[in-house]
């Protein structure tokens, strides 16, 4: 199974968002910076 990643639209600040699975095995998420 390769690398899981999930690019969507954060409905709250339309924005995309990034969640992956960490090496660790737990999920981890990449958000732009707060304006």
């Amino acid at each position: 199974m390769g690398p899981f990643l999930h690019i969507f639209l954060d409905s709250e600040t339309n924005k995309h968002s990034v969640l992956y699975l960490r090496g660790d095995g737990n999920y981890g998420m990449v958000q732009p910076k707060a304006e």
